[in-house]
């Protein structure tokens, strides 16, 4: 093995792993010792030269080795060296730049620190001479000349602002990012001073109205580009769409032409990567659109070129964000049916040898007597229940009062019917399994039903024993009654039934969950749940 070979080999064996700037300063700081043999001496720096590393010494190393190796002739530089070294041990492939920039931050922390430790001594108005004019009465001839006041003492230092002399400011080599230039840094450019004075307080104010107040008033449009949903902020003031490079680069960063100078309503430029032509997606509707990068993060924009496009001028803002016209569109749209699920019927299932019984009408408050008969003409009106003249089966009346304080007719079937029915087996949904349906989801609906079991019809020969008692006569009911001992399992087996293959939908009885990971999948799943084949749900609310 080649002796330099085999020199590489064993240094990265045995070598401390100490990083290569931390090794480049010691090296530089070595000093002979004349109680060293010159012959010892020679062999260290032979050793010293190779551990250098002379081929990866790149022009920025030597500008930090150089910047470190002026920290080193003094402990008042301690922290500024530390703060170096912790730059470059952290990244190997620091600039001076980075350097430079964390050693500002450094001297502006010390610097307000000190402002805040004595703050009338370093407050700026003591420096300053005010200036006035005197009415005629106050010139007095004679008596002493009062001294002018001093300015401070205190001399600040015009390279970066410090509590020291020009001529030991560290940055008398740095470039200023403000102007370009060199001997300053940013924080004492005085080709911006101006500006800033002038802008400090409106800038203030323009800041607090654009993100504060403002901010909860924003409508955003869920939009899909490339497969992946981003809501873009309504703005129909842009003449572009926009997004910002951390979207782009999430959609597999596409390739990208050259964008058009624009500008932001201040007049400046706003800087931009490109933009691309794709096909995209919004409330249902499908369009090519031309969509412009932004060089930064967190700019997403939905402009007047997308709104053109998929032409959205007619449809109003509040269905952004307001599921509930999801429902009202869909209904409008499906015709109604005879019954609200088409393709199920209720059927029951009666024990051997089960005794038909007769129960007549209890006697009815006198206060309810007319809200009754209305409930009553209601439910014949709408075809949930029909005149009977006889029934070997008769249940008496049972009224609920609900939420809403509207009347609920139910029959009380434990009289003698829902002793004669066979169970139904179909399992009702638990706490358990809907959480675990409903986990990594964010948008919901919960669609409750209105009069849900009368939204399944009854068997013609298997209403019988439904028929009920009142005081203008007997009704039996052609689509299922509260009360049966039944009902909820049929009912729950009819959902489940019709909710089968859809994905984010859960029913437990009549109240149906929606939910998506996203707001565009979440209007989706509804749209498919209140479209489910074969059934139009009458719903009551969608949340």
């Amino acid at each position: 093995m080649p002796r330099d070979r085999a020199i590489t080999t064993l240094n990265d064996l045995f070598r401390d792993k100490e990083p290569i700037t931390r090794r480049r300063i010691e090296i530089l700081n070595y000093r002979y010792d004349k109680a060293t043999p010159i012959t010892e001496h020679i062999d260290r720096i032979n050793r010293h030269a190779s551990d250098f590393d002379r081929a990866k010494l790149t022009d920025d190393n030597l500008w930090i080795l150089l910047l470190l190796q002026s920290f080193c002739y003094s402990s008042e530089n301690d922290e500024l060296k530390r703060i170096a070294l912790r730059v470059v041990e952290k990244n190997v492939d620091a600039s001076l730049k980075d350097i430079v920039a964390e050693l500002e931050a450094h001297n502006h922390v010390s610097t307000s620190l000190k402002m805040l430790e004595n703050p009338v001594a370093n407050s700026p108005t003591t420096a300053i001479n005010a200036v006035h004019a005197k009415s005629k009465g106050q010139f007095k001839k004679g008596g002493p000349k009062q001294k002018p006041v001093q300015p401070s003492s205190d001399q600040k230092c015009n390279g970066c602002g410090g509590d020291h002399q020009r001529s030991k400011c560290l940055f008398s080599e740095a470039v200023c990012h403000q102007c370009s230039r060199k001997g300053h840094i940013a924080k004492v450019c005085r080709s911006k001073q101006k500006d800033v004075k002038r802008s400090v307080k409106s800038a203030s104010l323009v800041t607090q109205s654009l993100t504060s107040v403002g901010k909860h008033r924003r409508k955003y449009v869920p939009v899909t580009i490339l497969g992946k949903v981003v809501n873009l902020q309504y703005d129909s003031g842009s003449d572009i769409t926009l997004i910002g490079k951390d979207e782009w680069e999430r959609r597999g960063s596409p390739d990208l032409v050259a964008s058009e100078i624009v500008e932001h309503a201040g007049g400046s430029e706003f800087k931009m990567i490109g933009k691309f032509k794709y096909s995209v997606q919004a409330l249902d509707r499908n369009a090519e659109l031309e969509i412009d990068v932004a060089n930064r993060v967190g700019v997403n924009l939905f402009g007047l070129n997308a709104i053109d496009s998929l032409d959205l001028w007619s449809v109003p803002l509040s269905e952004y964000e307001n599921p509930e016209i999801i429902f009202r569109v869909q209904s409008s749209e499906t015709p109604k049916p005879k019954f609200a699920c088409r393709n199920h019927q209720v059927k029951f299932c009666l024990v051997n040898n089960a005794q038909a019984v007769q129960i007549p009408c209890r006697p009815i408050p006198y206060a309810i007597e007319k809200p009754l008969e209305e409930e009553v003409q209601r439910l014949e009106d709408k075809g949930i229940i029909e005149r009977v003249e006889f029934s070997n089966w008769t249940t008496p009346l049972v009224i609920a009062k609900k939420f809403n304080s509207k009347m609920r007719l139910c029959a009380d079937y434990d009289t003698g019917v829902n002793r004669a029915l066979i169970d139904n087996r179909h399992p009702l949904h638990n706490v358990e399994g809907i959480i675990t349906k409903l986990n990594g989801n964010r948008f919901f609906s919960v669609l409750d039903l209105s009069d849900a079991f009368f939204q399944l019809e009854i068997a013609e020969d298997h209403r019988e024993i439904t028929t009920i008692t009142t005081p203008k006569g007997l009704f039996r009911f052609r689509q299922l009654p509260f009360g049966i001992k039944t009902a909820p399992a049929m009912f729950q087996q009819a959902m489940d039934s019709m909710l089968a293959g859809l994905q984010g939908a859960c029913a437990y009885i009549d109240d149906v969950v929606v939910t998506g990971s996203n707001r565009q999948e979440h209007d989706v799943r509804l749209r498919q749940t209140l479209q489910c084949s074969g059934s139009d749900l009458k719903s009551a609310v969608s949340q």
